[in-house]
Parts: structure tokens; C-alpha cells; sequence
């Protein structure tokens, strides 16, 4: 709000203005730098407006104050940062992972992603834990021995800016992801795993598939 007020004197945090801000908020996942930028443009755009436009994020979210460090002038050089930070095998995981919608577990992970072309790499386990710490994951115990991981929403749409540069021909891209997800999620909806609901572990297994409604709904789209 200080933000705001400081490049429009005719701001006001009524309660529609509440409303979009809250939502710019909730889009940006609370970046603190993000959220910065995105009030930085209050002195043209309203609230609404800036809300209506973060599908383009990366081109709304930039800073003309020459006082302010390369690094920190624009979301996406910000996450330019930090991606130069990983591994190559990281990079590979983390962009491949920007196919998932409502959240992903490793198992789904270990089916859909490929790091074949680098050899030897530590454990998707070992990965995951380091894409959290490195804030480009977020990890939620949902119940005892079962992780979820989902991506910032601003990382996610960096990353699937990332897996869609990759070559066609390589295992990694964009459309061979794509497939392997809808062939992942195509297990939900067989007959065996909808009789499973009624046997022993079925009320775990209902729990899942709910989490994975997003899931399915992209696979289908896709397909």
C-alpha cells in the first residue's frame, strides 16, 4: 500500500480495491518483490487492471527506477538468478515439473520427468528437497509418509516458458511431457482403480484422486 500511495496520491484501499489486491497477492504467492512491482504500476493501471494482466507477468512486472539493482528491476531477472543457481539436472526437473496443475507427488514426478541425458544425479527425493529450499517448490504433508509439491505460481510460468525452448527431439520437451502426464493420470480412470475405492486403503485413495482433480482435467485437456 505505502508503495502504491507513493506513485499514485489518489489511491485508496477501498473494498472492491481490497478485493483485487488480495488477489494479486494470492497470483503472486506473497513475493514480496512481485507484489512490489506489481504497486509500482499503480500510477497507470488500477488494481483490476493489474489483476487482468498477470497472465503476462514477466512483461507487467518491471522497474524503471534506475536506483534499484539489475537483479532487482524485474521478476524475471530475479528468477533469471536463482535459475542459474541449479544444476543442470534441477533445471531439467524444475521445468519439466510446470506441466503439473494442483500439486504433483514423487511418484508422479519420477513417471513424468526425464533426466536420462545427464548419468548419474542424485535421488528425485534429494531434488525435491533442494527445489523447496531453494524456494522454487513448496512441499505440504498431507498425512503420514505423503508429500505433495506444488510451484509458485510465478515459477511455474517461468519454467514452462523454459521446457517449451527445449528441441523436439529431446526426451525432455515440452509435448513428449506433455504425453507422459496424460499416460500418468489415464490410470484414474480405470475400472481397476475405481473397484479399489471399495477395498482396504480406499478412503486414502478417494483423497488422492481429489487432490489430483486439476490433474486430470489438464491430462484431458491435453489429450
Amino acid at each position: 500500500e505505502q508503495v502504491a500511495k507513493s506513485r499514485s496520491h489518489s489511491f485508496q484501499m477501498d473494498e472492491k480495491v481490497k478485493v483485487d489486491v488480495a488477489e494479486i497477492v494470492k497470483r503472486l504467492d506473497g513475493v514480496p518483490l512481485a507484489i512490489e512491482l506489481a504497486a509500482s504500476r499503480i500510477n497507470i493501471l488500477t488494481p483490476a487492471k493489474i489483476l487482468s494482466r498477470l497472465n503476462k507477468r514477466f512483461q507487467l512486472l518491471q522497474s524503471r527506477d534506475a536506483h534499484v539493482g539489475v537483479r532487482q528491476r524485474t521478476l524475471k531477472a530475479t528468477i533469471d538468478w536463482s535459475w542459474g543457481l541449479l544444476e543442470p539436472w534441477e533445471k531439467a526437473i524444475l521445468a519439466q515439473s510446470s506441466v503439473f496443475k494442483g500439486g504433483f507427488d514423487l511418484k508422479a514426478l519420477k513417471m513424468i520427468t526425464d533426466v536420462s541425458a545427464f548419468g548419474h544425479v542424485p535421488s528425485m527425493a534429494q531434488i525435491a528437497q533442494r527445489l523447496v529450499d531453494e524456494n522454487f517448490w513448496k512441499s505440504q504433508d498431507m498425512w503420514q509418509g505423503y508429500t505433495r509439491y506444488s510451484l509458485y505460481e510465478s515459477i511455474r510460468e517461468y519454467a514452462a516458458i523454459q521446457l517449451k525452448e527445449i528441441p523436439k527431439e529431446d526426451p525432455q520437451n515440452w509435448m513428449a511431457v506433455r504425453r507422459r502426464h496424460a499416460a500418468y493420470f489415464r490410470q484414474y480412470g480405470t475400472q481397476e482403480h475405481i473397484n479399489s475405492f471399495s477395498m482396504k486403503g480406499g478412503v486414502r485413495r478417494r483423497q488422492k484422486l481429489v487432490l489430483e482433480l486439476e490433474n486430470l482435467q489438464n491430462a484431458m485437456s491435453f489429450s
